[in-house]
C-alpha cells in the first residue's frame, strides 16, 4: 500500500537528508525516535546512529519508488506513515 506524506514532511525529511539538524530532530520525534534524536548536537556531525536512523527514515524520499499521481500528490511505495502520537518505539535496532 503506498503513503502519500504530507508535502511539509516531504520537505522535512528532504532537509534531514541534506543534513539540516532541526529537520532530522523533527523527523525522528515524529517516527517516535526521541531518545536518538536527543543525540543531535548543533554545529557537530551526526553520530552514526543518529546517520543511520534518518537514512533509513529517509530511504524513500527522491528514489524510484516515488510515483507521481496525476492530480500531482506524490506517493511512496516504501514509506510507512508515522505512528499515532504515544505509541511506543524500540529503538533499539539502530544502535551501534
Amino acid at each position: 500500500m503506498a503513503y502519500t506524506p504530507s508535502p511539509e514532511l516531504r520537505q522535512c525529511m528532504i532537509a534531514a537528508m541534506a543534513g539540516d539538524h532541526e529537520a532530522a530532530r523533527q523527523v525522528l520525534r515524529i517516527y517516535g525516535y526521541s531518545e536518538i534524536a536527543r543525540e543531535i548536537r548543533p554545529g557537530k556531525p551526526f553520530s552514526n546512529r543518529v546517520r543511520r536512523c534518518v537514512g533509513s527514515l529517509t530511504a524513500g524520499i527522491n528514489s524510484e519508488w516515488e510515483i507521481t499521481r496525476p492530480d500531482g500528490s506524490i506517493e511512496n511505495l516504501i514509506m510507512q506513515p508515522p505512528p499515532p502520537r504515544g505509541a511506543k518505539v524500540r529503538a533499539n535496532t539502530f544502535d551501534d
